[in-house]
């Protein structure tokens, strides 16, 4: 059972609740004809300041918290407005009438960098927010209830009426991938690292593999449809909530009956998560809020540690690792750091790019990449464009590293889907650290 450190009375419906990771809570309180913002201390749920947001708001997506920003739907005028959460300030107002009709889903991607919208008549859109140009439009699609992006803006998936959900580039729209599904109604998507994470009707949660559409596991909750999912521990798990007021956390990279958090008598509506200091807070059907400090429940370290124990040593059996890179002297340094925490890694190496996709051609199983970006023949940019081009190579994680720290060359790795980076001259340490997320995150 997890501990509940304090349980606040709001006293009215919540339809947002987000932890923006800076010891803030975001509340989106509603009142008869608008909405109050309430900013509140996360630890002392002291009041740090609020607003209110004028248009009519019909639906629970008319509001989105990203980033340091709140959006609203305004639907009397057709547009989307845009908020600084620190003053109230209403900085944009995004006329979206010549695009879309009344909206049925909206959303907005973590780094509030990207839109996603899709209108009655089946038409769906993805904007850029930087000038607020559209980047791509579908039409013909069924009734769409539910859209999620990926954290890095490069993936939407599309949860339809009918049960369906597909997965789109978001720089190709047309070009979607349909999920292997046990059909039921979805009522929450979350992207997480490489898997897609969705609740349906029946109190299911779902995982898939976001890059093939593989379905991988199926976790039964019960307890009502799943309400709300949120990314919790580094993306080897999840919580969920039902409407049957149950909280739950699932290692959504093993077979194993997810834990249960907690079960109250009367439903659980939303969940937000701070990774970095293990605070959960839950809205529930009764407009309270309880706050969970799920760092502190010693059953939640028990559920999360490996089969194995933990023990670094043991972990990363069976594991095979590329190291991509030009400089002997740095393939061997990168290797040793490995083995020293992972004695049981299998370290294959390659001198460049082309290299590389040799080596991972022979080794289709190979679970980990260290790839350095300026090599001769063929750099790792162009060989990292190759493998994911490839599409067959899904479980792959790959750390790219770079001698450039600057935000667009992150941003442009990030969006060719790494799993990470690392910045040259790196520590030892830095290879271990990535490393023991990386061996977490594909269960071994």
């Amino acid at each position: 059972m997890a501990i509940v450190k304090r349980n606040v009375r709001v006293g009215r419906p919540v339809s947002q609740c987000k932890l923006t990771g800076d010891n803030r809570l975001i509340l989106c309180v509603d009142l008869q004809h608008s909405r109050v913002v309430k900013i509140l201390n996360a630890q002392t749920q002291e009041s740090l300041g609020g607003f209110k947001i004028e248009p009519q708001i019909k639906s629970p997506f008319d509001l989105v918290v990203a980033s340091r920003f709140l959006f609203a739907y305004n639907r009397a005028e057709s547009a989307i407005e845009q908020y600084k959460l620190d003053s109230g300030e209403k900085i944009r107002n995004f006329d979206i009438s010549a695009s879309h009709t009344e909206l049925s889903a909206f959303v907005v991607s973590e780094n509030a960098e990207r839109f996603a919208m899709s209108d009655k008549r089946g038409v769906f859109t993805f904007w850029s927010i930087d000038g607020f140009q559209p980047l791509d439009r579908a039409e013909g699609f069924e009734p769409i209830s539910l859209i999620e992006i990926s954290e890095n803006g490069d993936r939407a998936a599309i949860a339809l009426k009918n049960g369906d959900i597909l997965i789109a580039r978001t720089d190709d729209l047309n070009n979607r991938l349909p999920l292997q599904l046990h059909r039921s109604g979805i009522t929450a998507l979350k992207f997480a690292a490489n898997y897609l994470i969705g609740g349906d009707i029946d109190g299911r949660v779902t995982v898939w593999n976001a890059e093939n559409g593989k379905l991988l596991r199926v976790y039964p909750l019960g307890g009502g449809a799943i309400r709300c999912i949120e990314r919790a521990f580094d993306d080897r798990a999840a919580i969920a909530t039902t409407d049957g007021g149950a909280l739950a956390l699932a290692d959504i990279n093993r077979d194993q009956k997810p834990l249960a958090l907690d079960a109250l008598s009367e439903g659980l509506t939303l969940v937000t998560f701070d990774r970095k200091t293990g605070l959960a807070v839950v809205v529930t059907s009764s407009w309270n809020l309880l706050f969970f400090d799920l760092y502190a429940d010693k059953a939640i370290e028990t559920f999360l540690t490996p089969p194995n124990g933990g023990a670094n040593s043991k972990r990363g059996a069976a594991i095979k690792v590329i190291v991509a890179d030009d400089s002997v002297t740095m393939r061997r340094m990168i290797a040793a750091a490995l083995r020293a925490s992972f004695p049981s890694l299998e370290i294959l190496e390659a001198g460049d790019g082309k290299e590389a996709i040799e080596t991972l051609e022979k080794n289709p199983d190979a679970k980990i990449m260290f790839m350095d970006w300026n090599m001769p023949t063929m750099d790792g940019e162009t060989a990292v464009r190759k493998i994911k081009e490839a599409k067959i190579y899904p479980n792959l994680q790959i750390i790219m590293a770079t001698t450039e720290s600057g935000q667009e060359k992150v941003k442009q790795m990030l969006r060719m889907g790494v799993a990470g980076y690392l910045v040259k001259p790196f520590r030892r340490d830095a290879i271990t650290k990535i490393a023991v997320k990386l061996i977490e995150r594909i269960g071994k």
